[in-house]
């Protein structure tokens, strides 16, 4: 059975999703979002896995089931949970970020920690290679005795 554009757009979202959780939550200190989610992640993360694809595959399934029976419905639908599912990845994605209503004090995420340390290394490093270039040989800047310069009328 070939399956719709639609419905594999939706199962790579899906994936990417449950992938990205996973590594956010034990790589970089995120939290899931979803109150159900986040006790089944406090469970075991194979559970919050499991019950994440059960449910994609089970959505997909009924998906191209109804597409034989309603295409011009189904196709419609899927494409707006394509759009919506992209729109609020992308709305979490900035809320996420968002830093514009913490106070000045509060320390750096580990991610952006990271992403600063690594942006403040490399533009120290561009800077010293600038000055390495700038800057006159070692033998230039050894003052050299005086010497008399004839006087021409």
């Amino acid at each position: 059975m070939k399956l719709h554009r639609q419905t594999v757009a939706l199962a790579a979202l899906g994936i990417a999703d449950l992938a990205a959780t996973l590594w956010l939550v034990s790589r970089c200190g995120a939290a899931e979002a979803n109150p159900f989610m986040a006790r089944l992640l406090a469970h075991s993360p194979w559970a919050l896995a499991a019950v994440k694809l059960g449910a994609l595959v089970l959505a997909l399934g009924i998906l191209e089931w109804a597409w034989r029976v309603h295409p011009r419905t189904v196709r419609f639908a899927a494409n707006a949970a394509v759009a919506a599912y992209i729109g609020i990845y992308a709305v979490g994605v900035s809320r996420a970020n968002d830093t514009s209503h913490l106070p000045m004090e509060t320390p750096p995420s580990p991610i952006s920690a990271r992403i600063y340390a690594r942006i403040h290394a490399r533009q120290a490093a561009r800077r010293e290679a600038a000055l390495m270039l700038t800057a006159p040989p070692a033998e230039a800047r050894v003052s050299a005795p005086l010497m008399a310069r004839p006087v021409v009328d």
